[in-house]
């Protein structure tokens, strides 16, 4: 079997961009991880992974998985709905988060014997709306074969969080609050990076496409994945 996809100029170049990103991101954490490792205490290292945590397992479902199906249809215009339905999604899912974690955060807090979390309990749906939101831009970045302003975006992201968390160690604030800012600001600077370059180039094509009646059509079409997949996406999750 001939594997003619390797010999294509575009593949490659993709596969480039994809693998020379994240082998500059892996290598500015290892480079820094000395200096960062020493300014702050293994007590905020598991704060913030703690907190990590919990908005990876809830963002797993934060578009209860309709932006998987974003790579599916055929016509660019049933993607661009299946988008705007993903966006829709995890703005719900962020304001439900937002309701649970204002009620039931103390229980929460009792069950993980984490007090300390409790003031940064408010980030949650902040995190979630983040990582849902980057999480359906980049499948519709992969729908278009843009990865160069993909690399782009997770190189920026490496560079802000880095930047972020070695800042405020060194004027003093090496809490784990550091630690999960740094991530939010460098979630946030790249979904807005990615996002602003998909409306550049795909603008008009979205604002066109999107209404309504075809996200309805779209959300009964792909039932099958918030049905389905979202519970073993979800169990996948917590398990880890």
């Amino acid at each position: 079997i001939k594997l003619n996809w390797l010999s294509r100029p575009s593949f490659l170049s993709d596969a480039l961009k994809l693998a020379g990103s994240t082998a500059i991101a892996q290598a500015l954490g290892i480079l820094a991880s000395p200096l960062i490792t020493r300014i702050y205490s293994p007590e905020a290292f598991g704060l913030s992974a703690l907190f990590v945590s919990i908005t990876s397992i809830i963002a797993v479902v934060a578009c209860l998985r309709y932006e998987c199906t974003i790579m599916l249809p055929e016509k660019d215009k049933d993607a661009a709905n299946l988008l705007a339905l993903s966006l829709l999604l995890v703005i719900a899912t962020s304001c439900m988060s937002a309701l649970v974690f204002w009620f039931g955060g103390n229980a929460l807090l009792i069950l993980m014997n984490k007090q300390e979390l409790g003031k940064y309990l408010w980030l949650v749906p902040i995190s979630l709306f983040l990582s849902g939101v980057f999480a359906s831009l980049n499948y519709w970045n992969s729908r278009t074969k843009q990865f160069g302003r993909l690399s782009i975006a997770r190189l920026t992201a490496s560079f802000i969080i880095i930047g972020t968390q070695l800042g405020a160690g060194f004027s003093g604030h090496a809490t784990g609050g550091s630690l999960i800012g740094a991530g939010l600001l460098g979630s946030a600077v790249s979904t807005l990076m990615l996002g602003r370059q998909i409306w550049r180039d795909n603008g008009h094509l979205l604002k066109k496409s999107v209404n309504l009646l075809d996200m309805i059509a779209a959300l009964k079409r792909y039932k099958n994945f918030p049905l389905l997949d979202t519970w073993g996406s979800l169990l996948n999750g917590i398990s880890w």
